[in-house]
């Protein structure tokens, strides 16, 4: 009955070890990934990978998707605090400006026109972001929007 016992015990003792050695399979590159923007303190990187905005370490490591949408999220755009993400998505069948936290959460949608706008610039001191926008495809205009008000 010992003998089991001892052999039991070291069987148990061999596959814990074997099984803590096994190293994990290495993440899958990502491959089409477009769009890159580093953040202000160049610790993350931003970018546009299947329609969506993900965030990963600019040293390397997992990716993590910032946004969850069917529609076509691009153009990330760091505030220069690097709390906030400008993006423009086709949500509503136009480029439209939305605004997520770097933390994740549900985007706030900041411009609503018909035509397309994307995001170009922020302000040094984050209080306006600067886009793109084709209300005229003769005439594009650079527009300026408080982010606080959603004044233009």
């Amino acid at each position: 009955m010992r003998r089991w016992v001892w052999f039991w015990m070291l069987l148990c003792v061999w596959l814990a070890v074997g099984w803590a050695q096994m190293a994990l399979p290495e993440p899958k590159p990502i491959v089409g990934a477009r769009m890159p923007a580093l953040s202000p303190d160049g610790k993350q990187i931003a970018f546009v990978y299947r329609g969506d905005i993900w965030l990963a370490p600019a040293e390397g490591g997992r990716a993590t998707p910032l946004t969850r949408h069917v529609a076509y999220d691009a153009y990330p755009l760091w505030s220069p605090d690097g709390k906030w993400i400008a993006f423009a998505s086709v949500r509503n069948g136009n480029w439209d400006i939305f605004l997520i936290s770097a933390e994740g959460g549900a985007p706030v949608q900041l411009t609503f026109h018909s035509q397309s706008e994307t995001p170009s610039s922020w302000s040094r001191d984050g209080r306006y972001l600067y886009y793109a926008a084709s209300y005229d495809s003769n005439n594009p205009s650079l527009v300026e929007l408080e982010v606080a008000t959603g004044r233009f």
